[in-house]
């Protein structure tokens, strides 16, 4: 957000809008630039102009020659220099100016007064600052007739335009999640298995995950990320295969004979990457302990008999870690401690 104390106008050629720069001492007195929350440092970047007094009658008399040097800063709220910028141009014809500035009661609607001159201005502004002021310091204008010297607090000694800023944004501040009371569920493991073009070896993998002997209750989700080799059909067709059943919902449930296990496929439209499967998946899942499968070519392979749930989810943890550089994902809620690896 920028802050024009004497905003001059808008030019009636660039549409810009044009800011006069006036001399002074206090940063509050000057142009004031916001800079929205950031990390790192800030660069500001304008065009920085002098500022002329248009005479057609001067220009047809040949007595329109200046020369111009204004000089400025931008300060921080402190009253701490962080650079100066200065401008120099000469001026002899109409061709010279920047644009002219719309408004003004002389001939075709502008003011007298336009920019001339142009110098690209960009400085560095510190990661602390929040705001900073650009301030006027001195100009000199020498002509046929003399010098001028503008020095004063409160006179116009140049004119800015195309203020920018280029930063870096500060991530939003995250509010802490209000605590839950442990929840008082079962156990349940999810082991998301996302799949591409797996069609030799999905189902075998699936037999494996189900076979592992666990004391917690699982359930399988078999993310198909797009396949295009028939993985898709051999999925489907699991809805009628021996060991599972339709439950009626699109999902995959086990017989009563294995009621701790169940499959649930689910279908990306397209193929968007392992990423984006494991995604699917972790949506998904309704598990408080989650197990991410990332290779099916290799099973998890893990004894759990006779083992209480931390040493078995450890296991698992361990087995799928080796295979996939991953390991077990705990929900909030669940009673088992996390797991270190």
């Amino acid at each position: 957000m920028i802050m024009c104390p004497n905003p001059l106008g808008e030019g009636v050629q660039t549409k810009r809008s044009f800011c006069d720069v006036l001399t002074g001492r206090d940063p509050a007195d000057g142009i004031l630039v916001d800079i929205p929350p950031h990390v790192g440092p800030v660069t500001i970047s304008f065009d920085l102009h002098n500022r002329h007094m248009y005479s057609e009658e001067l220009i047809k008399s040949n007595r329109a020659y200046r020369r111009y040097t204004a000089t400025i800063g931008v300060l921080t709220m402190d009253n701490t220099l962080v650079s100066r910028a200065v401008v120099q141009s000469e001026f002899r014809r109409a061709s010279d100016l920047v644009d002219r500035i719309g408004g003004g009661a002389g001939p075709g609607g502008v003011k007298a007064v336009a920019p001339t001159g142009s110098e690209p201005i960009s400085i560095t502004i510190p990661e602390t600052e929040q705001r900073v002021s650009i301030l006027g310091e001195s100009s000199r204008s020498s002509g046929l007739d003399g010098v001028d010297n503008f020095t004063l607090p409160g006179q116009p000694v140049a004119i800015i335009s195309n203020v920018m800023l280029e930063y870096r944004p500060a991530p939003p501040k995250r509010t802490p999640a209000p605590e839950t009371q442990v929840n008082s569920r079962p156990e349940l493991l999810s082991i998301i298995v996302p799949v591409y073009n797996e069609v030799r070896t999905v189902l075998a993998v699936i037999d494996r995950l189900r076979a592992i002997d666990l004391p917690v209750a699982r359930e399988i989700l078999v993310v198909n990320d797009g396949s295009t080799d028939g993985t898709r059909e051999v999925l489907e067709d699991l809805r009628i295969d021996s060991d599972c059943r339709d439950s009626g919902d699109g999902s995959r449930e086990p017989k009563p004979s294995d009621p701790g296990s169940r499959v649930t496929v689910i279908h990306a439209e397209r193929n968007a990457g392992k990423g984006a499967a494991i995604r699917l998946g972790l949506d998904a899942a309704i598990g408080t302990i989650v197990a991410i499968r990332m290779r099916t070519s290799s099973s998890i392979r893990s004894s759990c008999r006779r083992s209480s749930r931390r040493s078995c989810a450890a296991r698992l943890t361990s087995s799928t870690a080796r295979a996939s550089s991953r390991g077990v994902r705990r929900r909030r809620g669940s009673r088992l401690p996390p797991i270190v690896r």
